[in-house]
């Protein structure tokens, strides 16, 4: 996952995992940073929503998945 762009299913939105620990997400059209979200350990697994709204993160060593805003 780490590095991989991760599009939003109408493509106006991309997130990545950055150093194993952080996730971003980026406006396609603008450039602008939409999120930075910090001090996620293990992340292997990394999607968006439906609607491009939220960012769903997964680590496998713990089997745990957590949502996140993506606006």
């Amino acid at each position: 996952v780490e590095g991989v762009p991760v599009w939003s299913g109408d493509s106006q939105r991309i997130a990545c995992v950055v150093e194993g620990t952080t996730i971003k997400a980026w406006e396609v059209a603008t450039g602008r940073q939409l999120v930075e979200i910090k001090g996620q350990i293990g992340l292997n697994c990394l999607r968006f929503s439906p609607d491009g709204k939220r960012i769903f993160s997964g680590r496998g060593f713990d089997q745990t998945i957590r949502v996140w805003d993506a606006s």
